[in-house]
């Protein structure tokens, strides 16, 4: 297929990553198109790409003739991707001719005869982006329908999409005369207790600090070099924290009396970076990027593992069920029970998910293209009751 347009970056040999940072395409156009042309590219960019290699990704800025966006990627499509971004710019070439396609993450010559865009003025479209975020809920919604049909008849644990939107609870700030630094992480215990890792050096988090009435106390860690990820206990008295130690050597769980500053070494990952912590009674799950774990705070035991690794980690029921999420979009639902962990379900999401539990329902919201539409996870509680159920003996 030959171009009509000067097209940089059609069919690169070399480009740098873009599947997390984004693929990022400029466009000049022939003639300013007109609005009706804008939204039926929207209609065109969002349909072509609601499934494929090819993710849809930010927010369009628009200048006079120019237009620039980013694009990631669904899985490594190598040639399939470029492609389909090939396919994309012929289709959006028949809506409103192109004068040339430029890509940015293109590692190479610079094709000769582009044009350098606007360096100021760049906004973006209301109306374009209220289409697009239509179209996005629309495309999440059928997609979520068409793989929870099957599992429904069954009775299977399934992320139904619910035809209203749910609103996204917002988080609520801790109530403290501390005052927090913009991007430091906070955790509040059930106790009240309020713990914070404070950034460091080369985005490294550390060191933690907690609230004590009105003033905030640093905790020395002299064991941890950089803090992955923390919770409260249940008493407000302790954190758990998972970190990479000072010496070199594996992620480790550690147990950390905040009013002493004393840090025990409770568990040693076997292998992957912690990245979520969750305490019920006497006992943590640790989730790092391969497994999901099983250990006693007391002695370090490690109970049960199971292949459910990801991002972050949500307890429900109390935490006798668990959620994660990894980064290639999958939410993994756990059930944990008689000192053994299973697997209940693997569920495909198009795009990052975040879970809030209700008393009536637990809900997931479901990130794409910078648009969050809403699902409920179902059949939970059926699936953990198969598991716990005794077999009846013959």
């Amino acid at each position: 297929m030959s171009d009509a347009f000067v097209f940089h970056g059609r069919s690169p040999s070399d480009w740098t990553e873009g599947g997390n940072n984004g693929h990022r395409y400029t466009v000049y156009f022939a003639d300013s198109p007109s609005e009706a042309q804008r939204l039926e590219i929207a209609t065109m960019f969002e349909t072509l790409l609601a499934r494929g290699p090819v993710m849809t990704g930010s927010t369009w800025t628009w200048v006079d003739r120019w237009v620039s966006f980013t694009v990631a990627e669904r899985w490594r499509a190598g040639e399939t991707f470029f492609a389909r971004m090939a396919e994309l710019f012929h289709a959006m070439h028949a809506i409103a001719p192109l004068a040339q396609v430029r890509y940015s993450n293109s590692i190479g010559p610079t094709t000769p005869g582009l044009l350098d865009a606007p360096a100021h003025g760049w906004e973006a479209d209301a109306a374009f982006e209220s289409r697009r975020k239509e179209l996005i809920r629309e495309a999440v919604r059928a997609e979520g329908a068409r793989i929870a049909a099957g599992a429904l008849d069954t009775a299977e644990i399934a992320l139904v999409p619910l035809t209203t939107d749910v609103p996204y609870p917002a988080p609520i700030p801790p109530k403290t005369s501390v005052v927090f630094g913009e991007h430091e992480a906070i955790v509040v215990g059930r106790s009240g207790r309020i713990v914070v890792a404070a950034n460091g050096e080369g985005g490294r988090k550390f060191p933690l600090s907690y609230v004590d009435g009105d003033q905030r106390k640093v905790v020395a860690l002299p064991a941890i070099y950089d803090v992955r990820t923390f919770t409260v206990s249940e008493d407000g008295k302790r954190a758990l924290v998972g970190a990479k130690p000072v010496a070199p050597g594996l992620d480790a769980l550690y147990d950390v009396t905040l009013a002493t500053g004393e840090c025990r070494k409770v568990w040693t990952s076997p292998q992957g970076s912690i990245t979520g912590l969750v305490q019920v009674r006497d006992r943590a799950f640790v989730l790092t990027d391969k497994k999901l774990h099983w250990v006693r705070l007391d002695t370090g035991e490690e109970l049960a593992s199971v292949a459910a690794g990801g991002t972050w980690l949500k307890p429900l029921r109390g935490g006798s069920i668990l959620a994660s999420s990894s980064s290639s979009n999958k939410l993994c639902v756990v059930g944990a029970a008689n000192d053994k962990l299973k697997l209940l379900a693997k569920l495909p999401t198009a795009g990052g998910c975040t879970i809030v539990e209700t008393p009536d329902a637990i809900h997931a919201f479901i990130l794409a293209g910078g648009t969050s539409t809403a699902f409920e996870l179902v059949n939970v509680d059926l699936a953990y009751g198969g598991m716990t159920k005794k077999k009846a003996k013959p």
